[in-house]
């Protein structure tokens, strides 16, 4: 039985030219590069959307605990449970979200009825683009 696919019959010629040969390899060597440079990736993109994702539900927990006690939470420590509080203690926020993905704490300002939540970002500076960006969250009620 013989195979008449296209990439056999290629690769049988004798004829091929030798550019043709180093285009080919330059492309994949190129597409090695870029990948193992991570050309590719997305994982800071992720964890900025992770990271922004958890401080809108701190926000949600800051805005609940103002509405059960009539008062802004003194810091985003006041949304969780303390250790040996026990069962009765019902939480606003879970501990993982009042830092960010980078463990960092959120910072946090309360003022009358309003609060502002902020995050530096991946390298924890002022400014930045991507995963560095800053990030911050107003509310008031």
């Amino acid at each position: 039985m013989r195979n008449n696919s296209a990439a056999l019959r290629l690769l049988a010629r004798k004829d091929l030219p030798l550019p043709e040969i180093l285009a080919g390899l330059a492309v994949v060597y190129l597409l090695w590069v870029l990948v193992h440079m991570g050309a590719f990736r997305t994982e800071g993109a992720d964890l900025a959307s992770l990271n922004e994702e958890r401080m809108y539900r701190l926000k949600t927990a800051v805005q609940s605990y103002r509405w059960a006690n009539d008062s802004l939470p003194p810091g985003p420590g006041a949304l969780a449970c303390a250790a040996g509080s026990g069962k009765s203690c019902i939480p606003f926020a879970e501990p993982e979200i009042l830092s960010d993905v980078w463990g960092a704490p959120y910072a946090y300002k309360a003022s009358g009825k309003a609060f502002t939540l902020s995050c530096l970002g991946a390298d924890k500076r002022p400014g930045g683009s991507g995963p560095d960006r800053d990030l911050t969250l107003k509310g008031s009620l």
